[in-house]
């Protein structure tokens, strides 16, 4: 069969136009410390204190979610205090995690 080899080819091809590109940033794991939706009446970032064994970290939840590439976020309305939670994203210089810029940054909750 010539098609299957055809086929390996323009698969490699899409591969290396970054559909299979490794994803990028680590992940942040840890337990929810404290939920702030309070910026996001003013388009600001929802920010989420999250507990990693390094020490805390704040998950960046923007306004405009909507506009994002990632897509999986939890509902900020009830995630609570204790929840277990990982996120990808764009790092600031304080250590923040924004996950929005990429296809391949989420933010969700996980089972404990």
């Amino acid at each position: 069969m010539r098609l299957r080899p055809a086929l390996l080819a323009l698969s490699a091809g899409l591969c290396a136009l970054a559909a299979c590109a490794p994803p990028t940033g680590d992940v942040l794991r840890g337990e929810v410390v404290s939920v702030d939706a309070a910026p996001l009446a003013y388009d600001g970032d929802a920010l989420v204190v999250v507990r990693t064994d390094a020490g805390e970290r704040t998950v960046h939840v923007p306004a405009r979610i909507n506009l994002c590439a990632a897509s999986d976020f939890p509902d900020l309305g009830t995630l609570q205090p204790g929840d277990r939670v990982e996120a990808r994203g764009e790092e600031n210089a304080e250590g923040g995690v924004t996950p929005c810029t990429s296809a391949d940054h989420f933010f969700r909750v996980v089972a404990p």
